[in-house]
């Protein structure tokens, strides 16, 4: 690999789950192919490193590869279920690169969000871009201009909780009712992306067409909600849907993350945050020849029973310890839902003259009450019109 620049990795016939193995190398080769085409910088090249699986993966072979210490970054968020410190040093350790903890307290987040809405050219409504802001921001006092991101592994490999969500759909959409209900049961909680909020997102998606369902889940405010705009709001998914129709659930599923999530949302924030500092992100899983031969797998080498990422997970076991390998999914985000019940929640002051032609008024001063009082979380909701006002007030904004 070191002699071969454009080395392609070898594709295994399709066949059975034996198979896995030989798909786990042609991955971890073209994973190391991409890692080091991307070290190749005429400056220091650090990493971004959460403690998951695909930024500790990106991390391990630029370590190997890379010939010095790396130097790695991590956000440490003081709120429970938000905090990806812990695992993130525990990986720095098992690689020996000088690391980097950037403590995003959740008292900052509102000097966060002023800071980032001086910047922000269009409104973007993902909570990440605010420790993503933070980290940005380390990196170049740091003096570092350029890293290695994860970004983009778990929409080519499946490694999203709807991917497995998808397969119980179908089954449970006659019980829409009574699963919506065993959801609204279950008691609310603030702690990152909750067992509780996923219950409740599943349950508005049921009932609906695949691509539908997934941006129900993916989404904030649901289309009933958003009077008058429902076939705006749709068009776009199906035109997706209706490309990837003839392909699996799963598929399906990682071709609408791919299109909408990952090029609407994932990478503007890191585009955003990035260049707004003058640091280059580069995603190796981004790599064509990587989403090309992820294309090329199977489902059933991505995503098994409760297990996703599987092809991915075993390339890596040579890299990693076996617990990084096992780490289920986790996603990253800023406390702000909290935040928004505690010391922000003067800024939800107003939001319901934000759209209200779009968003009846009486139905956002229903979800703040609801969220304020901690009967619902309804952080993803508001935090929308609150980064949609915070862009029409700066010198951007319409």
């Amino acid at each position: 690999l070191r002699h071969h620049r454009w080395w392609t990795p070898p594709v295994p016939e399709a066949g059975h789950d034996g198979d896995l193995g030989r798909w786990a190398r042609s991955v971890h080769g073209a994973l190391q192919v991409a890692v080091r085409q991307r070290l190749d910088a005429d400056v220091p090249v650090a990493a971004l490193l959460s403690g998951g699986l695909d930024s500790s993966g990106v991390a391990a072979i630029a370590t190997r590869r890379g010939g010095v210490p790396l130097t790695t970054f991590s956000a440490s968020v003081d709120h429970p279920g938000f905090d990806e410190a812990p695992a993130a040093r525990e990986v720095a350790t098992h690689l020996g690169s000088h690391h980097i903890e950037v403590p995003v307290p959740i008292g900052s987040m509102g000097a966060l969000l002023q800071e980032v809405g001086r910047h922000m050219d269009e409104p973007l409504a993902d909570s990440s871009l605010l420790p993503t802001w933070a980290l940005m921001r380390a990196v170049k006092d740091a003096g570092f201009r350029c890293v290695l991101s994860g970004d983009g592994a778990d929409e080519s490999f499946g490694g999203y909780p709807t991917h497995l969500a998808h397969r119980l759909a179908g089954g449970l959409s006659p019980l829409r009712g009574l699963v919506a209900r065993a959801a609204a049961r279950l008691p609310t909680s603030s702690a990152g992306v909750s067992r509780d909020y996923m219950a409740r997102r599943f349950a508005l998606g049921l009932g609906l067409p695949l691509p539908r369902r997934h941006q129900v889940w993916m989404g904030a405010w649901t289309d009933t909600e958003l009077q008058g705009a429902s076939d705006a709001v749709w068009q776009r998914v199906d035109e997706h849907g209706a490309a990837s129709a003839q392909t699996s659930v799963a598929s399906q599923a990682m071709y609408l993350d791919q299109r909408l999530y990952l090029t609407g949302g994932v990478l503007v924030k890191v585009d955003r945050a990035s260049m707004a500092h003058g640091v280059e992100v580069r995603s190796p899983f981004l790599d064509h020849r990587m989403v090309e031969l992820a294309a090329q797998i199977g489902d059933g080498f991505k995503i098994r029973g409760r297990q996703d990422k599987r092809v991915l997970r075993d390339a890596l076991a040579q890299e990693l310890p076996a617990a990084v390998c096992a780490r289920p999914k986790k996603g990253f985000g800023g406390p702000v839902g909290p935040w928004l019940r505690g010391d922000g929640k003067s800024v939800l002051n107003g939001l319901e003259d934000v759209i209200p032609e779009l968003i009846d008024p009486a139905t956002v001063r229903r979800v703040r009450d609801e969220h304020l009082d901690g009967t619902a979380d309804h952080r993803r909701r508001l935090w929308t019109l609150v980064m949609l006002r915070a862009w029409r007030e700066s010198r951007w904004g319409v």
